[in-house]
């Protein structure tokens, strides 16, 4: 790392200036700039508040640079294994007695789920990364915005520690995703019960720079995040079939199942068994209720006949269809591709709406083309129609003239 002491320099001094410029060409390069803006790192904003190129200039030269931010991790700097020596206060000490070459192997099943005795041991240590501050920094609050040196970082350092042939990142980024959306969850529950910034770092089991509470408590604080966080309360409260499984991810128990010796469970079975206690207890009536229509609906079965996944299977009959990118009890990384008929993307729907609305206007420009040439046709049948009385009154006047000159000639 390159001699940072200009940060301590007077601000107006040409050391100073040039550290400002380099800081400036290194943010541009490594972190997020969204709409032309960065984080600011000056006294004032605290690295908590997006501004300008130029602005983020001015706050450094007239705030000054923070004075302890010398590890530039909030701009795309990252925290070498070598440096970071662990995963935070609470790493996983298992893991780290490893040597360099040592890893834990992970098997995963058909789906790319891990499985086996290894897999709780993988999701804890990707929870560890997502609780890190240094490695996932509480300032950026959404998955969107964190930059994707960091991401890299976070599969970078799985690899070190585990493989598999079938362990892969889209899963890894999935997971690390949800448990540091989980973890700031906690942390929000936190503020909400100590308030203070002191009182939330003092009872905060994992050690988190004070900078980055005060991004992240600076956040709380927005109407927008209130709205998100009353949103997602709403949600949860509206869940009616809560699972009881803990730790145990739905692919673990399905793997625990086939190593018995037993058929793989059909959905409506994993649902019956992770919704059910060791005493045969349900969380509420709404899943007793359930659990008692897939019984029924299971018991009239024909014999031989295998309950597989299907969109009219047991389970979508009783509790309704899967949500749209998800497949009921098989948790994340499965699509819902791999049971069913695939079903269009957003894009490919658009498109075929496209289609349709061309062909729909092509139609109603033929039937525009037919009802003129009806018409056309209609107002030809008047005209002749016109022509035919005419002829009509004329061959009357003759036939009159006619009679009228016999009768005279008489």
């Amino acid at each position: 790392m390159e001699d940072r002491s200009w940060i301590q320099k007077e601000r107006m001094s040409i050391e100073y200036v040039k550290g400002v410029e380099t800081f400036i060409k290194f943010a541009i390069t490594n972190s997020m700039v969204i709409d032309g803006k960065i984080r600011c790192p000056c006294e004032k904003c605290n690295n908590c508040l997006f501004q300008l190129i130029r602005d983020a200039i001015d706050h450094i030269i007239s705030f000054g640079f923070l004075q302890n931010y010398t590890h530039w991790h909030y701009h795309g700097e990252l925290v070498m294994p070598s440096q970071s020596g662990q995963v935070g206060p609470s790493h996983a000490l298992k893991t780290r007695r490893l040597g360099r070459k040592q890893k834990f192997k992970v098997e995963v099943n058909k789906h790319g789920q891990p499985i086996g005795e290894k897999a709780q041991k993988f999701s804890s240590f990707i929870g560890k990364l997502a609780r890190n501050p240094q490695v996932t920094p509480l300032t950026y609050h959404t998955w969107k915005e964190l930059p994707q040196t960091y991401k890299d970082d976070v599969w970078n350092r799985v690899k070190e520690k585990f493989e598999g042939p079938g362990v892969k990142v889209t899963w890894v980024m999935k997971e690390h995703a949800k448990l540091w959306r989980c973890w700031r969850c906690n942390l929000r529950k936190l503020y909400k019960k100590h308030k203070a910034l002191e009182s939330c770092m003092k009872h905060c089991k994992v050690t988190i720079p004070e900078d980055q509470w005060r991004c992240l408590i600076q956040h709380f604080e927005t109407t927008k995040s209130k709205e998100q966080s009353e949103k997602n309360k709403a949600n949860r409260a509206m869940l009616k079939f809560p699972h009881n499984t803990g730790t145990k991810s739905f692919a673990r128990l399905r793997a625990e199942k086939v190593a018995e010796g037993t058929p793989e469970p059909s959905r409506a079975e994993v649902f019956i068994m992770t919704r059910t206690s060791k005493k045969g207890n349900c969380q509420n009536q709404a899943t007793g209720e359930a659990i008692a229509q897939i019984n029924e609906a299971m018991s009239q079965l024909p014999e031989g006949i295998r309950d597989d996944p299907a969109p009219t299977d047991i389970l979508s009959r009783v509790i309704g269809p899967d949500k749209y990118g998800q497949v009921h009890t098989y948790g994340m990384g499965v699509k819902p591709s791999e049971f069913f008929d695939e079903a269009p993307s957003r894009s490919e729907l658009m498109v075929q709406n496209a289609v349709l609305r061309e062909q729909l206007d092509d139609l109603h420009n033929k039937v525009d083309q037919v009802e003129a040439n009806q018409a056309e046709k209609i107002r030809q049948l008047e005209a002749s129609s016109k022509k035919v009385n005419e002829l009509q009154v004329q061959i009357n006047l003759l036939m009159d003239m006619i009679k009228n000159e016999e009768a005279s000639g008489n």
